[in-house]
């Protein structure tokens, strides 16, 4: 390879790497952006953002859910949902019952005032979250929807967590 096709392959390698960094950082500061406007949305709804997924977890599971599935679908470690479900248990937002085909093992479920606070918030939620991604066209979601997947595989071979379907998109096929 001569000199100069050298150096036009390394200016190559030099921007693409930039792009990728841009491209992390955007990402990045998105996440903290979404995270902002969640934890300003559910100052004074009667629930915290992570609790908020939790009911939504059970919500849409329609059955009561065992605390390692939850964990595995929130991505947290089994022992950080015990103190999670603890707290929210003694706040009324969950009750623990008894699996009927395990006895030793516990299932989570939703209470009447965690339906209450669910009825209340989710809509005005999807609204804020219909708001902010207005910005993009149906064939634009899509697209973010299949990078993010990609992403979510990527990571997923290094750091060995598995990003879990969200529950409300069906699978396909």
């Amino acid at each position: 390879m001569r000199e100069e096709e050298k150096i036009v392959k390394h200016d190559t390698q030099v921007q693409e790497q930039g792009r990728q960094l841009e491209a992390w950082y955007a990402l990045w500061n998105a996440g903290l952006m979404q995270k902002n406007a969640a934890r300003q949305f559910f100052r004074n709804k009667g629930a915290t953002e992570t609790q908020f997924k939790v009911l939504m977890r059970l919500k849409y599971a329609g059955r009561p859910v065992m605390p390692k599935e939850l964990s595995e679908q929130l991505m947290v470690d089994k022992s950080d949902l015990t103190g999670l479900a603890d707290r929210m248990e003694s706040a009324g937002l969950l009750r623990r019952v008894r699996s009927t085909a395990d006895r030793r093992c516990f299932l989570l479920e939703l209470t009447p005032k965690s339906e209450a606070i669910l009825e209340e918030i989710e809509q005005p939620y999807f609204e804020l979250i219909r708001q902010v991604m207005s910005v993009f066209s149906s064939e634009e979601l899509e697209k973010i929807i299949i990078l993010m997947a990609e992403l979510h595989k990527s990571l997923d071979c290094r750091c060995g967590w598995s990003a879990p379907d969200f529950p409300l998109r069906k699978k396909k096929g």
